[in-house]
């Protein structure tokens, strides 16, 4: 499995739970070949072999092709999974049209179909309306992969919240809403305002307290935005809590989750209300 750099996100924790599902449920030897991050110490404790990648600016490039190449002839794989566009590209020209390793590529990031990934190659999308687009566009081999959860380290039970709850402060009156996401400008920044809106909004009339977990580029203009909005309730109802490896004690710790994509799949798997939310205002129960 070719995956991108192995910080903390949605995209790596899909590649560590498919991968552990792909050699517990079927049998199959899988190894990670990706820029090592804080993640690959969640791939070791699933028991997960892990190749390190070299840090590249730019993709295709010469050095990630060269590492890829190197990993390849050593594992002879049968299948090389890559993840998100510039994993495919450095793997279509590195090893493919070089070589003819099987190959599968996913896409699970773009908000459009990139043009860059070659049509003819199996590729799958992370939601039915992009796959719909890449078959409109001529693409052979198309599949909808959905964000995978697994339900059985995410369930009701699985962990306990109250310890997260009582470390951030959390009344026994208050209502908490969790947020687990990157705290980036592109695609996800948006939302993370408006819940920030919502709270202050609200806060005046419900005792809610909002955490948000992660951290990224947008995490200063978020923490100015919470101080804001905290200033106006008169209390700390807005927390920015960092990064957790294993944020399962904050989706059962909340009261509500508020999400996109994985994260709303793994507050539904806790058994959460779960508010979704993307861009241009879009949000649903």
């Amino acid at each position: 499995v070719f995956a991108h750099r192995f910080d903390v996100g949605g995209s790596q924790v899909n590649v560590i739970d498919l991968a552990t599902a792909l050699r517990d449920l079927h049998g199959h030897e899988v190894v990670i070949f990706a820029t090592p991050g804080p993640m690959v110490d969640v791939a070791r404790a699933r028991g997960l072999r892990f190749l390190p990648a070299p840090e590249v600016s730019t993709h295709p490039s010469l050095a990630m092709m060269s590492a890829l190449r190197s990993a390849v002839a050593s594992e002879r794989p049968d299948l090389v999974h890559a993840w998100d566009w510039w994993q495919c590209l450095d793997a279509y020209y590195g090893i493919y049209l070089l070589d003819r390793v099987p190959l599968v590529l996913s896409d699970m990031v773009s908000q459009g179909i990139s043009r860059f990934l070659p049509k003819h190659l199996p590729t799958t999308f992370g939601t039915p309306a992009l796959a719909a687009q890449a078959v409109a566009a001529g693409r052979r081999s198309v599949e909808v992969l959905l964000p995978p959860v697994d339900v059985h380290l995410n369930r009701p039970g699985a962990v306990d919240g109250n310890a997260f709850r009582e470390k951030i402060g959390v009344g026994a009156e208050d209502l908490l809403i969790v947020t687990v996401s990157r705290l980036v400008k592109q695609l996800k920044s948006e939302s993370l305002f408006r819940t920030i809106a919502a709270v202050r909004e609200l806060g005046t009339q419900l005792p809610l307290k909002f955490a948000m977990v992660g951290d990224g580029n947008a995490r200063g203009d978020l923490a100015r935005a919470a101080e804001q909005a905290n200033g106006e309730l008169g209390r700390d109802a807005i927390v920015l809590t960092g990064e957790m490896l294993d944020p399962r004690t904050a989706y059962a710790g909340a009261d509500i989750v508020v999400g996109m994509g994985g994260s709303a799949l793994r507050g539904m798997a806790f058994s959460k209300p779960v508010i979704v939310v993307g861009e241009e205002g879009f949000s649903a129960p």
